[in-house]
């Protein structure tokens, strides 16, 4: 079959396709684009932004009468005061700040990389013209010398009162986090990003504010470090915070070598009744007496019953802290299904400074294993009974941390376990063995363990990266 002489019945059934396609707006209704009208004197060919242009208006178009996800981005970091490809990029950003496309539009995502005067016209865009926007997303211009929150700040995008979602990135520093026009009351989702190895970061009186301001909160993400004005001090109100709301919580630290991070009697003040997903990542290798994470856990130990997914990414201290790390989130009572570890990748610089963590002693504890009651038939305890998705991530024998048959028996304790009902039966386990040849011993692990006799459900999926 040629593709310049296709059969006629595959051209009929491609045409009434496309022409379902066509009259289906919620195919249309996600669009990320990235438009480089110039890169470092380097400019694209007019006919081509010309036709990229007609493009997103064309699916724009076919998106009308659902709610629109539109994520913009235009890179021009020209010095030329004169490129004519801006007249095509003006004209894509005036077309869509028209009111029939921006009242479709219910999240707006604003990369950094677009640049003024495309930026400016999408922050000056009248309330009225935004009637069902609720999630935006806003990363200040990487080739503006006005500060970000400033801009954002007298925007009407930020004051809408049909937001409840907000992602901001980078924006500490110049005006308080409560200095921007927010409907805080409607929100329930913030994420204060950071952006990749930025060393400062968002303060403890932030989330104090959105404690106070934000009652149906329901996700928060945070990227906590030290702030120009309190470099060695971080603080907080410590009276007790309860998030009552709060489902989804993922806690990130700044790099610091200079002084802790996060105060962690602040941290303990944080209470957390109804969370279900929790992550954690920490790249700090400051001089932390103890990851603050910890007094966070101890304080919510009786609020943890809801808790199902797990992320633990960057450093603990140790192996003494991440056996406490895990004995809270996965013992008695506990109903986490999932547990990631994301560390560093090989090439990292930091790779040799990083603690040795997953030790064959610490996979043990999440190994069921016969009990020396009931002449051996009972079942010992492990962490984590009802896990049933692991992701170990990176992980190095060579440092002396579990090794593939290490690996091994802990999938046959699962399994054995599992197949008398006394723990959940496991979904997936990814594991990443550095170097390679370390995994060798794992080769043709299902029919050792069928030949055992142990059970292995047929949608298990075994994952060496």
């Amino acid at each position: 079959m040629s593709p310049f002489h296709p059969p006629l019945l595959l051209t009929r059934v491609s045409k009434q396709w496309r022409t379902v396609a066509e009259a289906t707006p919620t195919l249309w209704s996600r669009l990320s684009f990235k438009l480089v009208v110039s890169f470092y004197g380097q400019s694209v060919e007019i006919d081509k932004l010309e036709a990229q242009r007609a493009a997103i208006i064309r699916w724009l178009t076919l998106a009308a009468g659902s709610e629109v996800s539109i994520s913009i981005s235009i890179i021009d970091n020209s010095r030329d005061l004169i490129v004519p490809q801006r007249h095509v990029a003006d004209q894509l950003v005036d077309q869509l700040c028209e009111s029939h496309f921006t009242n479709q539009w219910a999240q707006l995502s604003i990369a950094a990389e677009l640049g003024e005067p495309y930026r400016s016209k999408l922050l000056s865009i009248p309330k009225d013209s935004l009637r069902s926007l609720k999630k935006l997303e806003y990363a200040p211009s990487q080739y503006s010398a006005t500060p970000g929150r400033k801009l954002l700040g007298e925007s009407s995008l930020i004051a809408l009162p049909t937001l409840t979602s907000l992602a901001l990135e980078s924006l500490y520093g110049d005006t308080p986090l409560q200095d921007l026009p927010i409907n805080w009351e409607n929100i329930t989702e913030i994420d204060l990003r950071l952006e990749k190895g930025d060393d400062l970061g968002w303060g403890p009186g932030s989330v104090d504010y959105l404690h106070s301001k934000c009652p149906k909160l329901q996700a928060l993400s945070f990227h906590f470090g030290p702030s120009r004005l309190a470099m060695y001090h971080p603080s907080g109100d410590l009276t007790p915070k309860r998030f009552s709301n709060l489902t989804d919580l993922r806690i990130e630290t700044a790099h610091n070598t200079v002084g802790p991070t996060i105060c962690s009697e602040w941290m303990a003040t944080l209470f957390v009744p109804s969370l279900v997903r929790f992550a954690y990542h920490n790249t700090n290798m400051g001089p932390d007496p103890e990851s603050p994470i910890l007094p966070f856990l101890r304080a919510n130990t009786d609020n943890l019953g809801n808790l199902k997914e797990v992320e633990l990414s960057g450093l603990l201290q140790n192996q003494l802290e991440l056996l406490q790390f895990l004995e809270i989130l996965g013992g008695s009572g506990t109903r986490v299904e999932r547990l990631k570890f994301s560390w560093a990748e090989p090439a990292n610089s930091y790779l040799s400074q990083r603690p040795v963590l997953l030790t064959d002693s610490i996979l043990e504890k999440l190994t069921p294993s016969p009990s020396e009651e009931e002449g051996g038939t009972a079942i010992r305890q492990c962490l984590f009974p009802g896990l049933k998705y692991l992701d170990c991530g990176l992980v190095l024998p060579y440092c002396g941390e579990f090794t593939a048959e290490d690996l091994m028996r802990f999938l046959e304790g699962r399994f054995w376990a599992s197949g008398k009902g006394a723990v959940a039966k496991l979904e997936y386990v990814g594991v990443d063995f550095y170097p390679e040849e370390t995994k060798g011993p794992l080769s043709g692990w299902r029919s050792r363990f069928e030949d055992l006799g142990l059970h292995i459900d047929k949608d298990f999926r075994f994952e060496l990266r």
